[in-house]
This record gives structure tokens, C-alpha cells and sequence, in this order.
């Protein structure tokens, strides 16, 4: 799988939701080169027990992970994408390089993830 985004199109902040539309929009027209799954009433955090869902099973096969902010800039996944061997794609600066210089250097950051500035 060459991409792939898990998560849902749902955020009380306006820009995080149509970004999150678009790459929704972008994989269900792109079948071949992105993959989305969502699961439980917000995506992702509502319910783990969502039978046949492997959301890191997903990410371990695919070699790009879309991490767009949400109703806040910091995600989770960013660091699920690493440990599973999926380059991160982030969509603000705020998301990684920033957000977690306390944990890496920010040049860490530019060599494990891309920075795509919407």
C-alpha cells in the first residue's frame, strides 16, 4: 500500500475537517494508491473492538501515513506510524518538528516525516 489514513473526517476545528475530507476524498478516488479506515464514533478512539480492524496491521503495510491535525495539533498516530514503519506525512509544522521538540530534536523530525504545508 503506497498511503494510507486512518482516522475519521470529524473535528470541531474547521480547516482539520476539510483537510480530513480531502484525503478522505482523495483515497476512495485513488483506490490503488491510498487506503482509509475509520472505526468507532469519532474514527478512532471510541471503540477498539471493531471486529477485522487492524488499524497498525494497516500502517505496517503501507509506506505513507497521512497524520492531519484534528481538534488538536499533537496526534497520536504520528508516533504509531514511526514504530510501525510508516513514513509520516504531516500537514502542519505544529504537528511534529514543533509540537515534540522536547522529545527529538527538531531536526530529528525532518529526517522521519514529511512536512506538507496546506
Amino acid at each position: 500500500i503506497l498511503s494510507s489514513y486512518i482516522g475519521s473526517t470529524k473535528s470541531f476545528y474547521g480547516p482539520a475537517r476539510r483537510l480530513r475530507g480531502s484525503i478522505v476524498h482523495y483515497c476512495e478516488l485513488n483506490p490503488k494508491l491510498c487506503v482509509h479506515s475509520s472505526y468507532g464514533l469519532n474514527g478512532t478512539r471510541h471503540s477498539f473492538k471493531v471486529e477485522g480492524h487492524r488499524p497498525l496491521q494497516l500502517s505496517q503495510q503501507s509506506i505513507f501515513c497521512f497524520q492531519p491535525i484534528g481538534d488538536l495539533m499533537t496526534r497520536k498516530g504520528l508516533f504509531d506510524s514511526i514504530l510501525q514503519g510508516c513514513i509520516p506525512v504531516t500537514f502542519d509544522v505544529l504537528t511534529a518538528s514543533v509540537m515534540y521538540t522536547w522529545h527529538w530534536e527538531e531536526a530529528f523530525w525532518k529526517d522521519v516525516i514529511i512536512e506538507y504545508n496546506f
